[in-house]
């Protein structure tokens, strides 16, 4: 194991982040205020079979990893995804939905030291399938690759399934009005490649803002925040991670989609390279800073 190990199970959930089902967020958008609306509608996601619905995703992430205990910083680096996601109804019953999830379309551009690694990364997302099991509300319950993923990307699982099975917006799936309240915790259990465990929990506070009309279309301005927060569980190098993100939702009450989304978020994870099974001689402190926003609209 080299040094850039320790490292690769917070970019892993940087990634899953990303391309995760209902993840969204600068495209060309135009939000209007509806304010002379004030009723109830019913916030919930509306599932039907065989419809296929095309996001296109712009990414942004930045990373620094310094030396806490006053060393230089070691890495700085800047990605850049420009991808389309297409979202295909498999089934959908009253208790859920079953979600082929691909990436058909992907662009990258790396600034940095891993610059060379932007070819390997597009590969990887442009190769990425899965189905999804999601429950009435549209959380995500588990996931899992298609056999038409290649090896490679297979190997990406379980660590990919389980942490995609902590995120997507998760609606009341009941009647609310603006100002409307709510919350969904999700325990994390991830299992990543070589056998390390990471445990922690995700927290997503939502509230139900206003109106509005996104590209002239009607929809509810959802508020999400999050909060990550991660645990060794059985790390061979010892790490603990925090996140924080914030940003907006908009579904059509109408037709029961998400039509647009913007988030940002900021997590850190701090690496103890003189601890652990490796303890790397005269080992450090790491810490490594990753931001990014995810901004999704509907294709036309």
């Amino acid at each position: 194991m080299n040094r850039t190990a320790p490292f690769r199970a917070l970019c892993l959930i940087t990634l899953v982040s990303l391309i995760a089902p209902f993840a969204a967020c600068g495209s060309k958008r135009t939000i209007d205020a509806d304010d002379a609306r004030k009723d109830s509608a019913l916030l919930a996601y509306r599932f039907t079979p065989g419809r296929s619905l095309s996001y296109r995703m712009l990414v942004s992430q930045t990373y620094e990893v310094r030396n806490v205990e006053g060393g230089p910083t070691r890495l700085e680096s800047r990605v850049d995804m420009d991808l389309t996601s297409v979202q295909q109804v498999l089934g959908a019953t009253a208790e859920g939905a079953q979600l082929r999830v691909s990436f058909p379309k992907v662009s990258v551009s790396m600034r940095g030291p891993r610059a060379d690694s932007a070819g390997h990364l597009e590969n990887v997302v442009r190769q990425t399938e899965f189905v999804a099991q999601v429950d009435s509300r549209g959380k995500v319950i588990q996931a899992a690759p298609t056999d038409a993923a290649p090896a490679n990307v297979k190997t990406l699982y379980p660590a990919l399934g389980q942490a995609i099975a902590g995120l997507g917006a998760v609606f009341p799936g009941e009647p609310k009005a603006p100002g409307a309240r709510w919350q969904d915790t999700q325990p994390l259990n991830l299992q990543m490649p070589g056998g390390d465990i990471m445990k922690g929990s995700l927290i997503s506070n939502y509230g139900f803002n206003r109106w509005v009309r996104v590209n002239g279309r009607p929809a509810a301005e959802i508020g999400v925040q999050l909060t990550l927060s991660m645990v060794p569980g059985t790390m061979r190098v010892p790490m603990e991670g925090k996140g924080s993100g914030a940003g907006y939702l908009y579904l059509s009450t109408e037709e029961g989609i998400l039509i647009a989304s913007d988030v940002t978020f900021v997590s850190k994870g701090v690496y103890n390279l003189g601890g652990g099974q490796y303890n790397f001689a005269g080992g450090a402190v790491l810490e490594q800073t990753v931001e990014h926003r995810v901004t999704t609209d509907l294709a036309p």
